[in-house]
């Protein structure tokens, strides 16, 4: 918590076994490390999280 918001992007592994290839074995996740937040301020969090993506998504479309 001393460095702020902190945010990994990775991929992502499922762990049990599949044999279709329709099943999602890996995917790129966002994972932000906070700490003492309940799941109202966690839901807050992805919100503005995801505002922030589209508002930049957004202006850089407006730009090229």
């Amino acid at each position: 918590m001393a460095m702020g918001r902190i945010y990994c992007f990775g991929p992502t592994f499922r762990a049990e076994k599949s044999k279709t290839r329709k099943h999602l074995t890996e995917f790129w996740m966002v994972e932000p490390e906070v700490a003492f937040l309940e799941l109202d301020g966690l839901m807050e969090l992805a919100e503005q999280f995801l505002a922030h993506i589209v508002t930049r998504c957004l202006e850089a479309a407006r730009r090229s």
